[in-house]
């Protein structure tokens, strides 16, 4: 790959969220339909839109996934991949998060949620490049 072909090539960027109410984790599970991992365990949290803030990106996704008004976000960890779904590189930018809200709100992305806590949520099969940011998260805070 030549310097110009680096230069001129797309990064997305994306904001997930580890939602914590009463030192619990949200996880949302994939639809059947899903692009990519249907069915597969994940985060809130999506791409950012033109000229977004991911901070801005990460509470307006975890609103229209979850019907959750997020307080406290801050970044946790970054990390960059190449995502051959979409053939693009991805900035995922991890975030925590806090909420008071227990009622979850689905939208059509997702076909269910739960509260895990940090011991348990090994249970659960999330992508490999979540595992640092479950190392950093600290539910009591």
């Amino acid at each position: 790959m030549t310097m110009h072909e680096q230069v001129g090539s797309k990064v997305l960027i994306t904001a997930k969220v580890a939602v914590i109410r009463n030192g619990e984790i949200l996880l949302v599970r994939r639809g059947e339909t899903a692009p990519s991992r249907p069915l597969g365990w994940d985060f809130p949290g999506g791409a950012t839109e033109t000229d977004e803030d991911p901070k801005d990106a990460a509470a307006r996704e975890t609103m229209e996934e979850t019907g959750i008004k997020i307080t406290d976000l801050k970044v946790l960890d970054t990390h960059f991949i190449y995502f051959q779904p979409v053939k693009s590189n991805v900035l995922i930018v991890f975030f925590q998060a806090k909420t008071d809200t227990s009622e979850v709100k689905l939208s059509r992305e997702h076909d269910k949620y739960e509260w895990v806590s940090l011991d348990s949520i090994s249970d659960y099969e999330l992508p490999e490049v979540f595992h640092e940011m479950i190392n950093l998260l600290n539910p009591s805070t």
